[in-house]
């Protein structure tokens, strides 16, 4: 057990801030598209509740 956590350690990046950085890229990009069909979804039913 000890030594499978000494290895972990070397794996782990010194800077995780570029990982961090590309994963926040990834989950704004998706929560945007998300955004962008909440809002299509909107428009479509308050067009729909007019006519």
């Amino acid at each position: 057990m000890r030594i499978k956590l000494k290895i972990n350690r070397i794996h782990v990046p010194k800077k995780p801030s570029k990982i961090m950085e590309k994963m926040g890229r990834e989950f704004n990009r998706y929560e945007r598209k998300k955004s962008k069909n909440i809002l299509k979804k909107f428009k479509n039913s308050s067009e729909n509740s007019l006519n």
